[in-house]
């Protein structure tokens, strides 16, 4: 990995982007290159196998990013910049103020097209992941322009405990992807309602679910006792999506543990009390994580309903890797949840009944269903999602050319 300072850009272009003859796609997300792995992340490193990528980290009003730009050569079609303000600038801020929010966004934009100017290429595909950006869609450097919403983002961290504040922090917001999806070319979604959402206002969108970057290795049939401790794992951000009260109501059986892996956001952990069978694992990544989670017996996603995220949710980025290590899946009633075949998912209306699902799920697994998991996830892996992102983009090269 190389670091350069952006004024050292012009007299190293050539040794940036190696393979100059092919296409520039340009992503935007306020996610750092180098979190835990999330779409963005993954959407990245499929474009990479096939195009030259600039990655950029539109941080404006996000805590822990440095106040000055930076760029990071990854590798010879991968790049990352960083764009930064003049002065720091609080994320409320830029949230509720109109003028505010399209000052710094003014900035931003500018930023990034001179920097991605600096590249010799014909060619260059915006892929926004910013709801609320829409400056940077009105520009006329790019080619073609992608929208990919992964959740509905004017519906949160609203302040509801003002009705007013919440209305109008939400009409501002979902003007701003408005505005983002008039403007774009092509919007994807992951889910049925973001796309029947964004349809509304742009005709050419589709659905987009997300994939795994497990290797699909059928795994050896093993006996198993009935009377060890059933383990459960829930993988992913822990936080205050998760319903407690289930989390809880699994651990009040002794014949069950109960893996939580990830990070953890803004939650107290002093809410399970010394519980002997819980044990929290440090977030995991590539094989370490497929091991991890092969070692369990039920795997589940007990998100709470009363929030926006997993009412929309159709299949999250989990759901293929946990079907790409053979387990069964329970799930909280989410309603716009992918249909699966009977002994693939496990759906639960209230705590008691998440734990009897996980009981059924156990008891159920064979290696029958184990291979019809294995199946559906290598139906859906991320180089599949890949090929079908490339043929998106190249069709519109295709047209461009005529």
């Amino acid at each position: 990995m190389f670091l350069f300072k952006q004024d050292e850009l012009l007299e190293r272009n050539e040794r940036l982007f190696i393979e100059k003859n092919l296409p520039t796609v340009v992503i935007i997300t306020r996610t750092k290159w180098d979190e835990m792995p999330r779409i963005r992340h993954q959407v990245t490193r499929q474009l990479v196998r096939f195009f030259n990528v600039i990655y950029i980290e539109k941080h404006v009003g996000m805590k822990g990013y440095e106040h000055r730009d930076q760029m990071k050569k990854i590798s010879n079609r991968l790049i990352i910049y960083s764009p930064s303000l003049p002065i720091p600038l609080p994320s409320r801020l830029f949230r509720i103020d109109p003028v505010t929010h399209r000052i710094a966004n003014t900035y931003i934009k500018k930023k990034i097209i001179k920097f991605i100017d600096q590249f010799d290429c014909k060619n260059r595909i915006l892929f926004n992941f910013e709801f609320d950006f829409p400056e940077i869609t009105r520009s006329p450097s790019f080619c073609y322009k992608i929208y990919l919403c992964n959740d509905e983002f004017p519906n949160m961290n609203l302040d509801n405990k003002n009705k007013m504040k919440a209305w109008f922090q939400r009409n501002l917001l979902q003007y701003y992807e408005n505005q983002v999806i008039k403007n774009t070319d092509k919007c994807l979604a992951v889910s049925y309602p973001l796309k029947a959402k964004l349809r509304e206002l742009n005709p050419d969108t589709e659905l987009f679910l997300p994939g795994h970057e497990f290797k699909t290795v059928l795994p050896m049939a093993k006996e198993r006792s009935k009377k060890q401790q059933v383990k459960v794992a829930f993988m992913g951000y822990i936080d205050r999506r998760l319903d407690f009260e289930w989390l809880m109501e699994i651990l009040k059986n002794p014949d069950m543990r109960l893996y939580l892996i990830g990070p953890r956001e803004n939650i107290d952990t002093d809410f399970f009390p010394g519980l002997f069978n819980l044990e929290f694992v440090e977030p995991l990544t590539g094989e370490l994580l497929q091991r991890k989670l092969f070692e369990m017996d039920v795997l589940i996603m007990p998100y709470d309903i009363s929030f926006r995220g997993p009412i929309t949710t159709t299949a999250p980025n989990k759901f293929f890797q946990y079907l790409a290590v053979g387990k069964p899946v329970v799930i909280s009633d989410m309603p716009n949840f992918i249909d699966m075949p009977i002994g693939v998912l496990y759906r639960a209306k209230t705590a008691v009944e998440f734990v009897t699902k996980i009981r059924q799920a156990y008891e159920e697994d064979n290696n029958e269903l184990i291979n019809m998991r294995l199946k559906i996830a290598q139906e859906n892996t991320w180089d599949k999602r890949g090929v079908m992102l490339c043929n998106i983009i190249q069709k519109r090269l295709n047209f461009l050319k005529k």
